[in-house]
């Protein structure tokens, strides 16, 4: 039991310091302002890239095949660009933008109030557990 329990400490210290050298610490491979989402989150800005994916699906849907002939393609794309011009009247107009469904739009609303209040949780453990029962 003890060598496991040594194991796991040893484990977990790797994982600690992998974290801290990769992600977290003050010299990260990867500084925390190009990954956080925090501000993000408190502005209701997109915190993934699924809005280029989703595009990129139904553009390839659209499409109907790996390799369409130039028409299609010109078809499809005149076809976005109208979309896209319904979408900038709308904001021009400044009428609502499409709706999100009810559960994203809760969820989204419940996130942004919790991230809003970090400084009331008495540790990032307990915000990350609150956080993760969303």
């Amino acid at each position: 039991k003890q060598w496991y329990q040594r194991r796991v400490r040893a484990d977990l210290n790797g994982m600690a310091t992998y974290f801290e050298d990769t992600w977290i610490g003050e010299h990260a491979l990867f500084p925390v302002n190009l990954w956080c989402q925090h501000e993000a989150t408190i502005l209701g800005l997109p915190r993934t890239s699924n809005i280029a994916e989703g595009f990129h699906s139904s553009f390839g849907k659209a499409l109907g095949c790996d390799h369409p002939t130039i028409w299609t393609y010109i078809d499809v794309i005149k076809n976005e660009q109208s979309i896209i011009d319904m979408k900038c009247s709308r904001y021009m107009m400044q009428m609502p933008a499409e709706v999100q469904p009810t559960a994203r739009r809760k969820k989204n609303e419940q996130l942004t109030a919790i991230v809003k209040s970090y400084n009331e949780f008495n540790s990032p453990l307990e915000f990350l557990d609150c956080v993760s029962r969303l």
